[in-house]
């Protein structure tokens, strides 16, 4: 018999008995088999609890975020990509002036990490934008846009692996021709 066991069983025998003056000892709480219980209970309701709720709030955070329509939501991921298009330029003329003045090794590879982050930023915006025009249906003006900015974010990708190692003038060379095409390109869009 266990010790919880022997335990009920003491009290009762002198709860029974008048004349049995043993008393097992009274622990605080339960015996270790019911606080072990317990104590997997209270675990398993807290991480329920917690469960339902952190899902409930990012669910609903995510959907308050996004619009209701699917034309809309295709419009902002067009939009945000156009954003990080930004950051592109910027980052490709930081590197430009960071070549330009002949700064560090180091910071030249820090410049071209900072682009090519950007350049995969856009790509992975394009590719939730082109997610969403499957939803949306047919909207040639913006999808010759998610074209246009695939292109781009390609274009940058590649002139980041074939330069990163070359030599500075050539670097700068074709980085201004890649900035060129870029401004060339934006004039062209706004006609």
């Amino acid at each position: 018999m266990d010790r919880c066991a022997a335990a009920r069983g003491a009290t009762r025998r002198s709860a029974t008995s008048s004349t049995t003056s043993f008393h097992a000892p009274r622990k605080k709480g339960t015996c270790a088999a019911t606080r072990v219980l317990l104590a997997a209970c209270h675990i398993l309701l807290v991480a329920v609890c917690a469960g339902l709720t952190g899902c409930t709030s990012i669910y609903h955070r995510t959907w308050d975020k996004l619009p209701p329509e699917p034309a809309a939501e295709l419009t902002m991921r067009v939009e945000e990509a156009q954003a990080v298009e930004h950051l592109v330029r910027q980052a490709a003329a930081k590197l430009r002036a960071d070549l330009e003045q002949g700064a560090s090794g180091e910071t030249i590879q820090v410049d071209f990490d900072r682009l090519e982050m950007q350049s995969l930023e856009l790509q992975r915006r394009v590719l939730a934008a082109r997610d969403a025009s499957t939803h949306a249906g047919n909207h040639a003006d913006l999808g010759a846009e998610i074209v246009r900015l695939e292109q781009r974010s390609k274009s940058w990708l590649d002139f980041v692996q074939a330069n990163r190692h070359a030599e500075v003038a050539t670097q700068v060379e074709r980085l201004e021709g890649m900035l060129v095409e870029v401004d060339g390109e934006s004039a062209g869009a706004a006609r």
